[in-house]
Parts: structure tokens; sequence; C-alpha cells
């Protein structure tokens, strides 16, 4: 149904953000979640951050992503005890935030269970693990791909990122390339001398 359809773009999305703050954190060192939204359309995620990303950093972030989606990872979600679930190193939460005691955790490739029995084992910091009570994919594959799609600057040292993730980021990336290719073919037809300017083709 309509429904279903809308809220598995929904779990793509909000599981997306979680990889998304992981993969910033990788590529940009400390940049704290400041907000986030999640539609069945995209994502918008917020971070402090003192400068626009590079293009180095934007497609490091993507194949970051990529990565969990090729790897399939499962996302494991369990209650655990705050005090415990706090120590667990690589969490992002927004600590300015209260959370319920027990929390959720949400971790994609290892079990909160491993995550909780040895919370300063250094595995936790090589993927994505959040507080959140919300609904996500099983698996990170089931997005199926993702791509930054805008980075903007909206107060002094916070920046926003929209991103879409399935078939909405096989068009965003279908049509990126094909500007690109555009691109390339305008400044070989300039560089060879064969460019020639008209509105309308006659």
């Amino acid at each position: 149904s309509f429904d279903e359809s809308r809220r598995k773009k929904i779990m793509n999305n909000h599981t997306a953000t979680h990889l998304l703050n992981y993969a910033l954190r990788k590529h940009c060192g400390e940049a704290d979640q400041k907000g986030s939204l999640v539609t069945d359309e995209r994502l918008r995620f917020d971070f402090t951050y003192k400068k626009p990303l590079t293009t180095e950093q934007l497609e490091g972030v993507d194949s970051v992503v990529s990565d969990f989606i090729k790897k399939n990872d499962v996302v494991y979600a369990q209650n655990a005890s705050l005090a415990v679930a706090r120590e667990i190193q690589g969490l992002r939460a927004m600590f300015d935030e209260t959370y319920p005691d027990p929390v959720r955790v949400v971790s994609v490739g290892l079990a909160v269970d491993k995550l909780v029995s040895d919370p300063t084992a250094p595995a936790g910091s090589l993927t994505s693990i959040e507080f959140c009570g919300g609904t996500h994919l099983l698996r990170a594959g089931h997005m199926n791909n993702f791509t930054v799609v805008s980075e903007k600057p909206i107060s002094k040292g916070i920046r926003r990122i929209f991103a879409v993730t399935g078939t909405e980021a096989d068009a965003a990336i279908s049509r990126g390339n094909a500007l690109q290719q555009q691109g390339n073919d305008l400044l070989s037809q300039v560089s060879s001398g064969s460019y020639e300017y008209s509105k309308i083709n006659y």
C-alpha cells in the first residue's frame, strides 16, 4: 500500500541519517549533530562545522554510507542501562537532551549486547551507534543507494545537509552524471575551438 511504501522510505532516510552522522565524524572530525528531519522524500541534517565541506569530504561521506549499504550490515536496536550505554566507545548522542533509562541503542553492524558487555572496546568507534527511539531498517542494504544533494550554512558555525536514498538517490546521481558530462563536452568544445553559441537550433 501507499502507506507501507511511504513508511519504508522514511525508514531508509532515518537509518541513513545515523550513517551520515557517523560519516561526517569520520571526514570532518568534530561535527556534532544540531538537529535532523526525516521525511519519505529526503533527510535533513544540521551539524556544527566552521567551513564548507570540500568535494573530497562530500565524496568521502557518500562513500562511507555506500560501504555500509554494500556490506548490508544488520541494524541492531535494543534497550540498555543509560549509565552503561553512555560509556560506549563511538556513541553519538545529543548530550544536552534528556534520555530515558533504560535507553534504546541503535547500532549498525555491531550487536548492542557486545557493546554493553565491553563499552570501552575500540570496535564501537568504527560504526554508527546512537540513542534513538525511532523506526529503522533491519539491514543497511535495504536503502539501496544514498547521496548528499546539498550542503550549506544556516547560521554561524552550523551547516545543513540534504540527502536522499533509494530511487531518489538513483535519480539524483543520474542527473549529476548527466550535468557533469554536459560540462565536460562543453569544455572540450571550447578548448578545441568547435563550440558554437546559439539560443535556437536552426
